[in-house]
């Protein structure tokens, strides 16, 4: 005789009420906008930035280097670092025998006991000739030695250096398109932060493109800094101080030319109507590093900029896929 077993009535209700709650907690806690077609539109804040645009390179100085005529002892006549005149006795070598030879720089210019082995090679002749791969010029091969007082030195051995009193050139790699910032001629100030943190004025001599979008900048300086003569490699940025304005993305600009080839830039806003407006924009910079334009405000229009505009995201999807209307 079989019995009829029960229907677990009880246990389908409790799982019933478990899946209704679940349902609840899911269409009232997650973002309303997965079930929103989605604005590609954003709002910019206005901020104020540090314009600087980063480089790294090598120094190219006017070295000369100076060879022990003898053998013997080295006895320093000059302090490291020191600007001497031509003709200065800078050393004397004492040869076994007693004789004292004096040594004296060819050349006005700062004097050293060390070199890095990098005098011949990285020079701003070398660097014109395009005899220094790139990566030579981001990393420079620097061995650095040095010539004590009383070292014993042979005929033919570094004995020091004379760094000329002239212009020194910063030969520098920039990872993008530094034309937003500088032009060839422009008188500007290069923050270094390596070998030293200091504020630098000159002037941009040349801007080359290279490969993968980098370029070349060759900076030089009317004056020579004392804690860059032992010194081969520079980083820093090329400083602009201040400025006010709004980020905006790249893909969030538009650009025309006229036949003069004069750039005028627009962004796409959303009105209160939910139109699509064009509105032209004054560019103060190009961020590189991020990708997006600095802007002021409008050109043309007594409404200034403000951060509650509604700016598409990608002007040209904007334009591609709204009609008019906007909608």
């Amino acid at each position: 005789m079989s019995s009829k077993k029960s229907i677990p009535w009880l246990y389908y209700l409790v799982n019933g009420i478990f899946i209704l709650v679940a349902f609840i907690i899911f269409f009232n806690f997650i973002p309303k906008s997965w079930f929103q077609k989605k604005e590609d539109i954003f709002h910019s804040e206005r901020e104020r930035i540090e314009l600087k645009f980063p480089v790294s390179g090598f120094l190219a100085k006017e070295e000369i280097l100076i060879s022990a005529p003898v053998d013997g002892k080295v006895k320093r006549l000059v302090l490291a670092g020191e600007l001497q005149a031509k003709s200065t006795d800078i050393v004397e070598v004492t040869s076994a025998n007693g004789t004292v030879t004096k040594v004296q720089n060819e050349q006005e210019g700062f004097i050293t006991y060390i070199k890095d082995n990098c005098e011949t090679t990285h020079t701003l002749t070398a660097f014109n000739d395009k005899k220094l791969l790139l990566s030579e010029i981001l990393t420079p091969p620097v061995k650095k030695e040095r010539v004590g007082e009383d070292q014993s030195v042979k005929k033919g051995d570094f004995l020091f250096k004379i760094l000329k009193n002239t212009f020194i050139r910063y030969i520098f790699v920039a990872e993008s398109d530094p034309s937003s910032y500088i032009v060839k001629g422009q008188d500007c100030v290069f923050a270094s932060s390596k070998p030293t943190s200091i504020m630098i004025n000159g002037t941009v001599e040349s801007i080359t493109p290279i490969e993968d979008g980098k370029y070349y900048i060759v900076f030089s300086s009317s004056y020579y800094i004392d804690t860059m003569v032992n010194e081969r490699v520079i980083e820093g940025n090329f400083y602009f101080g201040f400025i006010d304005g709004f980020r905006i993305p790249q893909t969030a600009v538009g650009i025309e030319e006229n036949e003069k080839k004069e750039k005028k830039y627009f962004i796409l806003i959303k009105s209160d109507d939910a139109s699509v407006e064009k509105k032209y924009v004054q560019v103060k910079t190009f961020l590189p590093l991020t990708k997006e334009y600095m802007i002021t405000g409008y050109i043309g229009s007594d409404t200034p900029f403000s951060e509650n505009e509604s700016v598409y995201k990608h002007q040209e999807k904007a334009v591609n896929q709204l009609s008019p209307s906007g909608k």
